[in-house]
């Protein structure tokens, strides 16, 4: 899905969590950790650059766009990103943030739904575990995205 989609999202789901609990800080949550989670695509955008091109908003969304559109088009590669992890949402469970690990459940299950849509089948290319990545690429040699465009 796309940033803005994920923006309105979090802002619907916040504002229906506020109508219905009026907990300020659930709501809030939620709206957070509905787009927080995607901080890790400006790591992956400078990673891939690597490190040299500084971050201007419009650079990033292009970038995604290419991305998002070789992965759905191309051939699809192994990646895993912190943010999106178990791993990650284990340490927002265990940090009491029940608003912002709700987002974030949210956020990911869309994410999933769309790979499932729009990637032909190949929407386990993402990695949920930073262990599982691990174990598929070392392991099972899966494409990285090293592997297949750089």
């Amino acid at each position: 899905m796309s940033p803005g989609k994920h923006a309105a999202m979090g802002m619907t789901g916040g504002a229906l969590i506020y109508v219905v609990s009026r907990n300020v800080a659930l709501s809030v949550g939620f709206f957070v950790g509905s787009w927080i989670i995607d901080l890790d695509h400006v790591w992956e955008y400078w990673r891939m650059n690597h490190f040299k091109k500084p971050f201007a908003v419009k650079d990033f969304l292009k970038f995604n766009d290419a991305l998002t559109e070789k992965f759905i088009n191309g051939q699809p590669w192994l990646h895993v990103l912190f943010l999106h992890s178990i791993e990650f949402l284990l340490l927002i469970l265990a940090l009491g943030l029940y608003g912002v690990l709700s987002g974030m459940v949210i956020h990911l299950i869309l994410d999933d739904i769309f790979l499932y849509r729009y990637v032909k089948g190949n929407f386990l290319k993402r990695a949920h575990s930073i262990v599982e990545y691990y174990i598929r690429s070392r392991v099972f040699k899966e494409q990285k995205y090293e592997d297949i465009y750089s």
